[in-house]
């Protein structure tokens, strides 16, 4: 039994691993990968395999050290350097010889190439990512637009060396948005020019959602196509009194985006906005971490429409109190007390309310941020109900 590629010693690449294949395993034989962290010796993967008919067993380590590989995201204006893109692993694979190996956490292009995508159409509020990886800045950072140019040559700073990545989210002013019209920005660098996609500056309003991609920064994709609120509800029901009654309801804060047009080069990239274990959306002016749920690319017959769409929900489960375009609340700001209405202040998580009102009642958590929270109802009778949520909170429970 053997690695059919010894990496001992290695540097790989992440977005460009290949499965772990042992070779000439004894037939019914299982085989103990035992992966750990280094230095601390933390266990990622520790699973018993067995060889397909050839005698090989393949395994991709990827999504176990994958928790590894998240970048910080900086705040808007200011720059920091990601200092671990590389990390140290050690394997055991049955009797071999245990050994060590290093992931680079990114692709093997990541000095070449700031993003995959090519062509973005933007808004004049955008917040432009920009990232270097292991090589410093000669001129600083460059806008080239179609009508000016303007150099910043203080915005990227020359430490980006050895095996760290500095990232900054730089936001349009708009006084640049104005006389730059169509831009790219460019870096000069001690491995050469590097450019970043073509940005065409719009009039109207786009989400912006920003991912970490494989060469270790963030692309920023702006979209003008619709934002939807689309809950999920569940309902369980239960006899009470000879009655079939609600006994508990949860409901799922779930958002539809749709992108509007895209290039194909870009709808391409979206796998990887898709695939992301990190992304944010841009709202009330910080990022907003969010997990998505469910996803479609569509291209016309003749291949000149594309677009994509993608459901999501909120990583802190806290909603935005507002829909773009929708000019209405999507959240309950507060209640004013009423008859059959009853406002509770929360100092429990979770909250057992006993209510005395005889029946099943509504139940909306406001935060102290007056922002709509999602919970989790169980109605225990006609007079009491229980209400929880994920993390510390704040605020009021309204039941009505």
């Amino acid at each position: 039994m053997k690695l059919e590629s010894d990496i001992t010693g290695s540097t790989l690449y992440f977005f460009e691993m290949e499965p772990l294949t042992v070779v000439d395993v004894p037939d019914n034989a299982s085989v103990r990968f035992c992966l750990k962290d280094e230095p601390d010796g933390a266990i990622l993967l520790d699973e018993q395999y067995f060889p397909d008919f050839d005698g090989k067993i393949k395994v991709d380590i990827r999504d176990a050290i994958s928790e590894k590989m998240f970048l910080k995201l900086p705040e808007i204006g200011k720059e920091i350097i990601q200092e671990d893109s590389y990390h140290d692993f050690s394997l055991e694979i049955g009797d071999l010889t245990p050994f060590s190996f290093t992931v680079n956490g990114f692709s093997r292009k990541a000095r070449q190439v700031m993003s995959d995508v090519d062509y973005l159409r933007i808004p004049r509020d955008y917040i432009i990512p920009v990232s270097l990886h292991n090589f410093s800045v000669r001129s600083g950072l460059v806008y080239d637009g179609s009508y000016d140019s303007i150099e910043q040559p203080d915005f990227i700073c020359t430490t980006a060396s050895g095996k760290g990545t500095v990232t900054r989210l730089i936001a349009l002013s708009d006084s640049d948005a104005l006389s730059l019209g169509n831009f790219q920005i460019r870096l000069e660098c001690n491995s050469g020019t590097i450019l970043s996609p073509r940005y065409q500056i719009c009039q109207g309003c786009f989400e912006q959602y920003l991912f970490a991609n494989r060469y270790g920064g963030f692309d920023n994709i702006a979209m003008d196509g619709a934002l939807e609120f689309a809950p999920e509800t569940s309902h369980e029901a239960g006899l009470y009194d000879g009655g079939r009654e609600r006994i508990s309801s949860e409901t799922r804060h779930v958002y539809l985006q749709n992108s509007g047009y895209v290039t194909t080069t870009v709808t391409e990239a979206m796998s990887e906005l898709i695939c992301s274990p990190q992304i944010y959306h841009y709202v009330n002016g910080v990022f907003r971490r969010i997990i998505i749920t469910g996803s479609s690319v569509s291209v016309n017959s003749e291949g000149h429409l594309h677009s994509f769409s993608f459901k999501y929900t909120y990583a802190d489960a806290v909603h935005p109190p507002q829909l773009r375009g929708t000019g209405t609340s999507a959240g309950i700001i507060g209640h004013k007390s009423c008859a059959g209405c009853l406002t509770v202040e929360i100092d429990n998580n979770p909250m057992v309310i006993s209510h005395g009102l005889n029946r099943f009642p509504s139940v909306t958590v406001i935060s102290s941020d007056t922002e709509q929270v999602e919970c989790v109802v169980r109605y225990e009778s006609k007079d009491v109900v229980s209400v929880s949520w994920n993390g510390e909170l704040s605020g009021m429970i309204y039941l009505i």
